[in-house]
């Protein structure tokens, strides 16, 4: 299977049945899946879309967790921290 998703990442306009032929593999759906897998896995980004805040923002809000969990606070939650976005963002 390595083998046959390394020959199409080299070879990307063939399809994945002629990658399992060639490494003699019984079951090409299984490569199918792997290869639709990997491609999809290669253009979906992780976060960053929805940037709201700049970087000294950002940093604020990482202190405000900080000093919520280290100066006896009672650690920030989601709200907390969604609140606090809020209001740096006005």
């Amino acid at each position: 299977m390595k083998l046959a998703l390394e020959f199409l990442r080299e070879n990307p306009h063939e399809k994945p049945s002629t990658a399992a032929r060639l490494y003699y593999i019984v079951k090409e759906d299984s490569v199918w899946k792997a290869w639709l897998r990997e491609r999809t896995r290669k253009k979906t980004v992780n976060g960053g879309q929805n940037k709201i805040l700049r970087p000294k923002q950002h940093q604020a809000i990482i202190q405000y967790a900080v000093d919520q969990a280290t100066s006896g606070g009672k650690r920030a939650t989601k709200q907390m921290m969604y609140n606090c976005a809020m209001w740096l963002c006005v």
